[in-house]
């Protein structure tokens, strides 16, 4: 039509579409009417010459158009006749298809449901409201509907301008069957299957049918299973009808209006189906999960996701568990002893109590991933055997747990602050002390370190000292020989930086002629543990204290010469000094007081030793003997 809407002039011809053409059919310029049309608006479907087309985006006076080479007549038509061509294979997809699926029906029907209806069961049909008998009865009413159905459709796909969509809006109703017979058949066939078990008869009726030649070796729950999968093929086949069909085509809205009926009834028998197998999964993990009794298993949304066996390791111990995931919560069993498919319970995780982290792989654990209960700050660390079966839960768990949150509405864990623990090196993966090289017996047990987590016998770890604030400890806790100096080192500095001008001790040092101040290890008689104490020594007499600032605050107690300072008191001139067995690791750089009671010290660097060892020696009853031969040793070694 012309765009000018100026009426036609004499001699002006128009095509069946309005469009301007020549004399011998070429179409014009819509424009200028002179011009052979060479492009076409996609939007307007204005045809226009390369010189008006042209003037028009120079000028800018008309609306915004996107050009394309126009297509000829014979384009056009070989266009048309391909997507005909379309249309049609798609019609004999749909009719083919049906006769087929029809066939099926009518050998479910004459092979199995007649018989079985005809009394001779009477287990499964004497009761009219059971799933078989339902099942059944809507069998032989969506043969009847998609009898008729074929029967229109072969009539129609004659016609020159099929209205096939027309005839499916018709059969409406009869989609309606399908969401009955889909809610019972699941069931209808586990009855079926059950009485096959127990009744000879009917396990015998069953095989013989399955060697009709109609049936193809295939037994009753092959062909119940097809009304659900046609179901599902109908939105298909219409999608592609749709798409061959011309939106000019009288038929085109029905298509439309039936596709969408027909596929909400197809989501709908899907999505059922889909609840019904995850209600059927959620009884079936429940039943075989011994010690649930008291908790609410079977909520309304919970769903189940995955499951499957990992290795947990949990302080120091690692042990096989069948882990089942759901869209809120994580339950982790173990094996029953009585049977394979029984599992007890041994623990849960909710999802929005829950941080994941993906820990790198190490030495001593691969594929390993870290889950930490954010109310309680308990870590517990989850191995699989291949990288993408971790890779697997990772993702799930992430997905899970960020989908619960948003559904509740719930505060992310990730912003919650999370201790920073060490990974536990798992007991299997140790067979010696780490520092001293000892192997583990039944009397030499391991023991982790809680600053690096590695494990070490008793005598290498027999340290206590205070964690980090961010380790969630409230007293002190066993480390191993070298986080002790490392941490020791640490807290020391800490004073340090938080001290306001000198030590008030360097007053004591002024006052004596002996005097050595500084943080040591004891470990008292018969004591299992090492504790870190500040010792002060003073001429003769060694204190010892919780720390420097408490020695600073007993230091008038200390002038006085009290005898109840501190944590308590050696007088060197009752004790003699020995150095330590050299053949245990733990006793690096420690040297034993003897006396009334005995002290094991060690100092936390070789200076520190020979200082120390040098004052104390002059100060016991071995007195400068002792000193000489304790030089002569470190010279000669």
């Amino acid at each position: 039509m012309a765009e000018t809407g100026t009426d036609p002039k004499d001699g002006e011809r128009f095509d069946g579409e309005g469009n301007l053409i020549g004399e011998n059919g070429e179409l014009l310029c819509d424009r200028c009417g002179d011009n052979v049309a060479a492009l076409e608006c996609v939007d307007c479907k204005v045809p226009f010459c390369f010189e008006c087309k042209a003037d028009v985006h120079k000028k800018g006076k008309w609306l915004t158009h996107t050009f394309l080479p126009i297509m000829s007549v014979a384009d056009k038509k070989a266009a048309g006749e391909k997507r005909e061509f379309q249309q049609m294979s798609v019609l004999k997809e749909i009719v083919e298809s049906e006769k087929e699926y029809l066939k099926l029906l009518g050998v479910l029907t004459n092979v199995f449901v007649t018989p079985i209806r005809s009394g001779k069961f009477p287990e499964l049909t004497s009761n009219k409201k059971t799933d078989v008998t339902v099942v059944f009865s809507t069998i032989s009413l969506i043969l009847q509907g998609n009898l008729e159905l074929l029967k229109d459709l072969e009539q129609e796909i004659t016609k020159p301008n099929p209205m096939v969509g027309a005839i499916f809006l018709d059969k409406l109703d009869n989609f309606k069957l399908y969401n009955v017979y889909c809610n019972h058949a699941e069931e209808a066939t586990q009855a079926i299957m059950k009485l096959s078990r127990t009744s000879s008869s009917f396990k015998q009726f069953l095989e013989t049918a399955k060697e009709n030649p109609a049936c193809e070796r295939k037994g009753i729950s092959d062909f119940l299973i097809k009304p659900f999968q046609r179901v599902l093929q109908y939105p298909l086949l219409l999608r592609e009808l749709l798409k061959a069909t011309p939106e000019n085509h009288p038929d085109y809205p029905n298509m439309q209006r039936a596709l969408d009926k027909i596929s909400t009834e197809a989501d709908a028998i899907n999505k059922n189906k889909a609840g019904s197998d995850n209600l059927k999964k959620m009884i079936s993990i429940r039943d075989s999960i011994d010690g649930l009794k008291g908790f609410k298993f079977m909520e309304n949304n919970r769903r189940f996701v995955k499951e499957g066996t990992l290795m947990k390791i949990s302080k120091n111990k690692e042990q096989e568990r069948h882990f089942f995931l759901f869209n809120d919560i994580l339950i982790y069993t173990a094996r029953s002893k009585i049977s394979s498919t029984q599992y007890v319970f041994k623990g849960m995780i909710w999802l929005d109590k829950m941080q994941i982290l993906n820990l790198p792989d190490t030495a001593s654990i691969k594929n390993a991933i870290q889950i930490t209960r954010t109310e309680t700050q308990i870590t517990y660390i989850i191995w699989a055997k291949t990288p993408k079966l971790k890779q697997s839960w990772l993702r799930e768990l992430e997905l899970q747990r960020e989908d619960y949150l948003s559904s509740a509405n719930q505060v992310d864990p990730n912003s919650v602050k999370l201790l920073t623990r060490p990974v536990w090196a798992p007991d299997s993966t140790v067979d010696n002390c780490v520092q001293c090289n000892v192997k583990f017996t039944f009397r030499t047990r391991k023991h982790h370190c809680r600053y690096c987590g590695q494990i070490f016998c008793g005598l290498c770890s027999d340290f206590e000292i205070d964690l980090p604030e961010e380790f969630g400890y409230d007293s002190p806790q066993r480390v191993c020989l070298d986080c002790n100096t490392i941490l020791s080192k640490l807290q020391d500095d800490s004073k340090k930086k938080k001290a306001i001008g000198p030590s008030r001790l360097v007053h004591l040092d002024r006052k004596s002629g002996e005097f050595k101040a500084g943080y040591l290890v004891k470990k008292g008689h018969r004591r299992r543990n090492w504790t870190r104490r500040f010792f002060v020594l003073w001429d003769d007499i060694l204190y010892y204290f919780e720390s420097e600032e408490a020695a600073e605050m007993c230091m008038s107690a200390l002038e006085r010469r009290d005898s109840d300072i501190g944590k308590g008191q050696i007088k060197l001139a009752e004790y003699s000094i020995h150095a330590a067995p050299e053949n245990k690791t733990n006793y690096r750089w420690s040297f034993v007081l003897q006396g009334k009671k005995s002290f094991l010290i060690r100092a936390e660097t070789q200076g520190d030793y020979d200082t120390w060892f040098n004052l104390l020696a002059r100060m016991t009853t071995q007195g400068p003997a002792l000193r000489e031969s304790f030089l002569a040793d470190q010279n000669s070694s």
